[in-house]
């Protein structure tokens, strides 16, 4: 994701608060991009993503209440056109294919993230 996308609009969905914040922050450091949104689990992932319409979502793939397969087909029912990274502590041949095959763009590990999206 080398290249920038003049006004982006980002939703962060990530259950832990350390590393919402964290990735909030950095991206935030990139001018054309607008953090629109953040959520905490799956179902506020999807009402946020009906209000706010972002271009892109960065997914965790554990939420609490669901994992990132159960959320994206939801995510991509109310929000079309938007392109869904999904984030993950180790990423698994396993995990990469379900991401992928429910819908998502892409698969990044969270410890790579500043490499990768900025």
């Amino acid at each position: 994701m080398s290249r920038r996308t003049k006004g982006l609009r980002i939703l962060v969905a990530e259950s832990e608060d350390i590393l919402r914040r964290g990735m909030r922050s950095l991206l935030e450091d990139q001018p054309e991009w607008k953090i629109c949104g953040e959520a905490e689990t799956g179902a506020e992932t999807i009402e946020k993503t009906k209000a706010l319409q972002p271009g892109l979502f960065l997914l965790d793939v554990t939420m609490p209440d669901m994992e990132a397969a159960q959320a994206i087909p939801k995510i991509l029912d109310a929000c079309p056109t938007v392109k869904i990274v999904a984030l993950a502590e180790q990423v698994s041949a396993e995990l990469a294919v379900d991401a992928l095959a429910a819908g998502a763009s892409g698969v990044a590990l969270k410890s790579e993230a500043a490499t990768n999206l900025c």
